[in-house]
């Protein structure tokens, strides 16, 4: 046994024949019989199992096989396929050692029982096989996970939650062969695999057929090639490449139909050069044919189905390279004739006379050929090399013209309109400079550089000379002209204030003197910039064959500009008189009323009972006059340009139409506004009763018919409603020229106003001071009494008769206070800048005591209440002591009273007087006492019938004793 397997090493030798065959020679002896050879083998069969599995787990548990990091599957598929091997050379060799012996007559021959020997092993391969599938199963899964292909997640959980279910169900039950529990599992196991790689192979024709290109697709399925090693999964992925090939073979024909069809004008790329564009569709149809057959594996290239495409394949592809090398050829002799147009001249002149590049597009797509030739690996001749390596030159020397060209037109395009004429010579020194571009100079040309040196010293030249005259025009004329055009004569200052007449007309000629000095200074300026501009002009170095300036051109532009000075002191004038005009004028336009502030401040007075404007119109219009003379003549300073002479623009000026115009209606501005002068005048008539009605008759006439608190409030609302819509008046109006300013009138009025509202005081104050001093004394009574020091029973009942009675007069103390409330309240809406503030204050104070003390008798019953049970018992003691003193009283009345018998009238008339005192000062008011404190704490009332007959007695007694006295005297 340890001949044919170590354990420890693995598998060493496959048996051979020499071993089995000593077996038989040294054990024949022992073994006679095939029963006991048969035994023999059986043990060797179990012991070379045993080893197989020492082999398979190297020591290790059977759990471990799990892990391929302890158990790589390559070296485990490998011990594997060993121990499938031995098996197999183990059954050759005894089959062929047994046949040997049957063939030898003279041997022994023994029956034996294959089934015993070999049921085991075989069984246990049986299982070896199924863990190599297994193992190599779990190996592609794996490898299949390392590669991250989009959307496989699925795919490999699935796998691997098949895979946990066998582990589960058989950890440790790998290599028993003895039991079939694995088998089952496994039986399973692959129905899962074979759906989940089912998906897989379905994963993979989606993903084919979603990439376009062939070439592509079979990258993709070598890919998978590499990682699945099932034979199945390998049967599959052919049959996808035989399906691709199919498809090569139908994108082939279509790329031979197209070459076909265009191979006379085939689709160029965009901008690309005709012979250029042609190779590199060839190329594109070349590489679309070649690229896919190297991919292709060579079993799919040498399928007998697929020969014939290939051949056919081949042969197009050596179509194209001819197709290419004519084309090339044809570029070749083309390129001798393109390059006679670098022969002509640099630059020419267009049909609308401008100057552009004469350079020949056939020589850019040249270079541009011979670069797409080379970048394509195409063979360039001698002539198209050189022209290739002269690019940069001509790109060079192209743009500087072009740049020349455009300088030429930017310096010509600064020339101003009115000096066009003038400078025509100046243009045509530079056209000399110009002209040898057009004749003698080529594209090979050697002085190229030279020529465009002297080109750009020209454009450079006259450039400064525009920009020079350009400055004078600019700068020192046409400014100066905008500056005396712009000029205001006037001072209309917006946000100032306004003037006092003889204020604003000094104003105005100050303004206009400064102004008129300002006029001579540019005028002056103007006049040496245009002399100056003439001798720039004539000064400018020019070419011997260039004509010379023209005295006309010359008088043309000192007339132009002499003209437009006399329009700018024109403009300024007029501009200043229409200005003054819409400040003063009636009617003016609604964007410059805005912010305008008039010139005059007028004060609109109330003057002997009449309204009237202080300074009057009269006087307005007079300054206006003046400031407009002082206008117009602001221009007798400034000369005209005529030497010798002392003439000025003021000529012309004044003899102008509109200024005329202007003149005249200015004169009659103000009369425009005396309307709406007295319009707004008659707006205070509303007031007129202020002043004209007596303020002490119409009161007397009032307080004669005895009126009501409404009667005042109707009188005085009316008052104050005149005195809002006096206050809304607005401080000033602007009429034209005029602010009139109603700060003086309304004052005036409001002055007559409060005259009449302290007239309607007077009468209120005195009605509610008389109201007032009453309630005040009733108030305080009340007060004094509620205030009262409680001592016993006696005064408990005064005190609270006292609060019975606030509380009783407490609404119609309230009622009293209403009409005093209401005239204080008139007094506060409507003479409350006018009403003494004491009658406000005393109103208040009032109130205040009043609440105060409902407050305080409120708050003295409470307190009261609180001390009811010491007053309740006092009272009861007081009734009882009451009860007690009225019998005692009762009973002396009876024993010593006047009823003793045998008294004198008078000793019984003393008796009586000194009883009845008694009762009326003592027992009486007690009594009274007593019945108000049973009242206050609501108790039956005690009955003293005794007493009251008593009482009663006495005072018929005292009837009696009267009547008798009044007898005897």
């Amino acid at each position: 046994c340890v001949f044919f397997f170590q354990a420890e090493d693995g598998i060493r030798d496959q048996p051979r024949s020499r071993g089995l065959g000593d077996v038989y020679k040294r054990q024949a002896k022992h073994y006679d019989k095939g029963s006991r050879m048969t035994i023999l083998f059986s043990k060797i069969t179990s012991q070379m199992i045993t080893s197989c599995i020492k082999a398979i787990t190297q020591g290790r548990p059977v759990t471990d096989l799990w892990d391929t990091s302890l158990f790589p599957v390559g070296p485990l598929s490998k011990v594997l396929t060993d121990c499938l091997s031995l098996n197999a050379e183990y059954k050759k060799e005894f089959t062929d050692i047994k046949a040997r012996l049957n063939a030898n007559p003279k041997g022994k021959h023994y029956e034996f029982t294959d089934t015993v020997i070999f049921g085991k092993f075989d069984l246990f391969c049986r299982r070896v096989s199924k863990l190599k599938d297994l193992f190599e199963t779990i190996e592609q899964f794996q490898v299949l996970g390392r590669h991250n292909l989009e959307n496989m997640k699925k795919i490999l959980t699935d796998f691997y939650t098949a895979l946990d279910t066998l582990k589960k169900k058989n950890l440790d039950q790998l290599l028993n062969y003895k039991t079939n529990d694995f088998d089952i599992d496994f039986v399973s196991f692959n129905a899962n695999v074979s759906q989940i790689e089912s998906t897989l192979m379905q994963f993979i024709g989606e993903k084919v057929s979603q990439v376009h290109s062939i070439e592509q697709s079979i990258r993709f399925l070598e890919k998978f090639k590499t990682i699945l090693k099932r034979d199945n999964l390998k049967k599959e992925l052919e049959q996808k490449s035989s399906v691709l090939f199919s498809t090569y073979q139908l994108s082939y024909r279509e790329i031979e139909d197209n070459y076909d069809k265009n191979i006379d004008t085939p689709p160029l790329v965009r901008n690309m050069p005709e012979h250029a564009g042609k190779i590199m569709w060839l190329n594109h149809l070349y590489d679309k044919v070649a690229r896919p057959l190297r991919e292709f594996d060579p079993t799919v290239r040498q399928n007998k189905d697929n020969k014939k495409c290939v051949e056919n394949a081949w042969k197009f592809m050596k179509k194209i390279g001819l197709h290419k090398l004519l084309i090339h050829e044809k570029w070749e002799k083309r390129v001798e004739t393109s390059k006679a147009a670098l022969q002509s001249s640099l630059l020419m002149k267009a049909p609308d006379n401008t100057w552009q590049v004469n350079f020949e597009t056939e020589i850019m797509t040249l270079i541009r050929e011979a670069k797409c030739m080379s970048r394509m690996g195409m063979k360039l001749n001698e002539n198209a090399k050189i022209i290739l390596l002269q690019e940069e030159k001509f790109k060079t020397y192209y743009n500087e013209l072009d740049y020349l060209i455009e300088e030429y037109g930017r310096i010509e395009k600064k020339i101003r309109s009115n000096t066009r004429d003038i400078l025509k010579p100046h243009k045509e020194d530079l056209e000399m400079r110009l002209r040898p571009g057009s004749i003698t100079l080529t594209w090979t040309s050697m002085n190229i550089d030279g020529y465009l040196q002297h080109v750009h010293e020209g454009l450079k030249k006259l450039e400064q000379f525009i920009i020079k005259i350009n400055d004078i025009m600019d700068n020192r004329i046409e400014n100066n002209l905008k500056d005396v055009s712009k000029t205001e004569l006037v001072d209309l200052s917006v946000t100032g204030k306004a003037f006092a007449l003889d204020e604003f007309v000094e104003r105005q000629e100050r303004c206009i003197k400064e102004k008129s000095k300002g006029l001579k200074a540019k005028n002056q300026e103007v006049e040496q910039a245009v002399a100056d501009l003439r001798k720039a002009i004539m000064a400018y170095e020019r070419d011997p064959h260039v004509g010379l300036i023209a005295n006309d051109e010359m008088r043309k532009i000192i007339k132009y500009y002499y003209w437009s000075m006399y329009q700018a002191l024109l403009h300024a004038t007029k501009h200043s008189l229409n200005s003054l005009k819409e400040r003063v004028c009636e009617r003016r336009k609604e964007s410059k009323e805005i912010m305008m502030k008039p010139f005059f401040e007028v004060q609109v007075l109330l003057e002997n009972g009449e309204c009237k404007l202080h300074p009057p119109l009269t006087e307005i219009q007079n300054s206006i006059n003046k400031a407009a003379n002082a206008v117009l003549k602001s221009t007798k300073n400034v000369s005209k340009w005529i030497k010798g002479t002392t003439q000025t623009f003021y000529e012309w000026v004044a003899k102008d139409k509109e200024i005329v115009k202007v003149i005249l209606l200015l004169t009659g501005s103000i009369e425009g506004t005396k309307n709406k002068v007295e319009v707004f005048l008659r707006e205070f008539e509303e007031f007129s009763w202020l002043w004209t009605l007596n303020i002490q008759e119409t009161q007397q006439q009032m307080s004669a018919k005895n009126p009501t608190n409404e009667d005042y409030e109707r009188e005085l609302k009316k008052l104050q409603d005149t005195e809002n819509k006096i206050n809304k008046i607005s401080k000033s109006t602007q009429i034209g020229a005029m602010e009139l300013k109603t700060d003086k009138i309304k004052e005036s009025m409001i002055k007559i106003l409060n005259a009449w509202k302290k007239e309607y005081l007077a009468d209120l104050t005195k009605k509610v001071k008389n109201r007032v001093d009453t309630l005040k004394d009733e108030i305080k009574r009340l007060s004094v009494r509620a205030r009262r020091t409680v001592k016993d029973l006696a005064t408990l009942g005064e005190v609270m008769l006292t609060l019975d009675e606030i509380r009783t007069k407490e609404s119609k103390i309230k009622i009293e206070l209403k009409p005093v409330r209401e005239i204080l309240t008139l007094l506060d809406v409507y003479l409350k800048g006018v009403q003494d503030k004491g009658e406000d204050d005393q109103k208040k104070l009032l109130e205040a005591e009043w609440d105060k003390l409902v407050l305080e008798a409120e708050q003295r019953r409470h307190d009261l209440q609180q001390n009811q049970t010491k007053y309740k018992k006092e009272l009861i003691e007081n009734v009882k002591r009451l009860v007690e003193e009225a019998k005692s009283f009762c009973n002396d009345f009876k024993e010593k009273g006047p009823n003793v018998p045998g008294l004198l009238p008078s000793e019984a008339l003393d008796r009586l007087k000194s009883f009845k005192s008694t009762y009326d000062e003592v027992l009486k008011r007690k009594r009274e006492n007593c019945e108000r404190g049973e009242k206050i704490f609501n108790l039956t009332h005690k009955k003293y019938e005794e007493l009251d007959q008593t009482d009663k007695d006495m005072k018929w007694l005292l009837t009696l004793y009267t009547l008798y006295t009044q007898v005897l005297t």
